[in-house]
């Protein structure tokens, strides 16, 4: 029986991909003889320690991100896993973070564990190879699922999901993840920065955001809120983003019964319907531009070094309050017509960086991993760590000394100065993952057709947001 556990985090942004991909996989394998377990990626491996999965001798491990700790790769292995990833931070970044912290150099002593890294497109891909020096065979360019379900030809699951509920609007997404956490990331970056070698300070890596954030947000909201002045007879839909707290904007919107904000549903679901898209700065710029929205960069401070470039680039950037009332009436005018030159935003700028422009994202990931010979592989992997290698002891030995010490001095710290952390972190995660057995016993009847599934899919719910998905047994 071959085995995929295959791990979430934001149940909004890579929940519904994840179960293309499972989906996919169960399609492409024409066999019950295979299991799917789907969930919460910090509880999705901790399932193995229950006896009922004790038959499993090997699995692969779908991961979002790479793991920069050499002790995670061989916990995995002792458990049979086979390492694989697709990241979910991997093409989408602003230049000042780049600089800051390059998330494509990876643990040298790592590199011999990973098994498949699946690649955006040719920006991160070719980022990825130079500064690790990896086999081609290792790195895999796929492009993303969440742009495969942005496409016009993905309306159908979200008309059926929401029972055509979704009504003609603007879409406001906003991206002010780092002055309106939940968390406060001072803290966060802090004991991040305690735990993983080599982690930036708050300072290196958020501090120009955190200043721009602020002087950008009160201009935004002024702008938005003359908006909705000027179309009374227009619904709103605003979106913040995942780990934003959605209180600050019902407290300044709370006035306007025609506007609406959510971001309980993916960014997908909300295309239904939508006229245009307006941003700060988001990759929901991307994600309309896959479904041929009209897309504007709303940003009175603009400050090209702090905005995520990409996000821009396939927009209409407009850093006028009153310019941004003219364009959006104009968008309207035209009937919501996509822009002209989108064939230009999809091949020219997008596609070097998210290359499944023209292609399906989860159908070429899925026969990667059941191409993965897995009983082959783990002992390949598993001879690795009997191997002596002393500079690799001394990274696992810091590791394991770094983790006692983190846990040590992280209690202090929550305790002594930080009360308000684990309660905000609880908060922030919660709603961040929460799947549901209604959710996806649903998703899964709608899409079935799709990936011409015939027989029928048993989901059993085992706990901790984490799922498992088989071919019911014709016998």
């Amino acid at each position: 029986m071959k085995c995929f556990f295959i791990a979430t985090e934001t149940k909004v942004r890579d929940y519904e991909s994840r179960i293309l991909i499972s989906l996919s996989l169960l399609s492409l394998s024409k066999s019950d003889d295979i299991k799917i377990f789907i969930g919460e990626r910090k509880a999705i491996l901790s399932i193995l320690n229950k006896d009922r999965y004790k038959y499993i001798k090997s699995f692969v491990y779908l991961a979002l991100g790479v793991d920069q700790q050499s002790l995670f790769y061989e916990n995995l292995i002792k458990k049979n896993g086979i390492f694989t990833s697709l990241d979910e931070e991997s093409a989408i970044f602003s230049s000042n973070i780049e600089k800051a912290y390059n998330r494509h150099i990876y643990n040298k002593h790592c590199l011999k564990y990973l098994i498949k890294i699946f690649t955006w497109g040719e920006f991160d891909t070719s980022s990825i190879i130079l500064h690790n020096n990896l086999n081609t065979n290792i790195v895999r360019m796929t492009g993303n699922p969440r742009f495969d379900l942005s496409k016009k030809k993905f309306d159908f699951f979200y008309r059926e999901k929401f029972r055509n509920q979704k009504k003609q609007k603007i879409f406001i997404n906003c991206a002010f993840g780092l002055i309106n956490n939940y968390v406060d990331q001072k803290v966060d970056t802090k004991l991040w920065s305690i735990k993983v070698k080599n982690y930036p300070s708050y300072e290196k890596l958020w501090s120009e955001l955190d200043e721009y954030e602020s002087k950008l947000f009160p201009k935004f909201i002024e702008g938005i809120i003359d908006l909705i002045d000027h179309f009374p007879n227009e619904n709103f839909v605003i979106r913040p983003h995942p780990i934003e707290n959605e209180k600050t904007y019902e407290n300044i919107f709370k006035k306007y019964r025609n506007v609406t904000i959510n971001k309980s549903e993916s960014i997908q679901s909300e295309f239904l319907g939508t006229k245009l898209i307006i941003h700060n700065g988001c990759t929901t710029a991307i994600e309309g531009s896959f479904h041929d929205i009209n897309v504007i960069c709303f940003n009175p401070v603009f400050e090209a070094d702090n905005v995520q470039t990409l996000t821009y680039k396939v927009s209409n950037l407009i850093e006028d309050k009153k310019q941004l009332i003219n364009e959006v009436n104009k968008i309207i005018g035209s009937g919501s017509s996509p822009p002209e030159n989108i064939n230009k935003i999809k091949y020219e700028i997008i596609k070097p960086l998210i290359d499944n422009i023209d292609y399906d994202s989860f159908t070429v990931i899925a026969k990667e991993l059941l191409n993965i010979d897995q009983e082959k592989t783990i002992k390949y992997l598993k001879s690795l760590i009997l191997i002596n290698d002393f500079r690799g002891y001394l990274d696992k030995l810091g590791t394991k000394l770094r983790y006692k010490f983190v846990n040590y001095f992280s209690k202090i710290l929550l305790k002594f100065r930080y009360k308000n952390y684990t309660a905000q972190v609880n908060f922030r995660e919660k709603k961040k993952s929460s799947l549901s057995f209604h959710e996806i016993e649903t998703d899964i009847n709608i899409l079935k057709p799709y990936f011409k599934i015939d027989s029928e899919i048993k989901v059993v719910d085992i706990g901790d947001s984490c799922f498992e998905i088989m071919i019911e047994s014709k016998n």
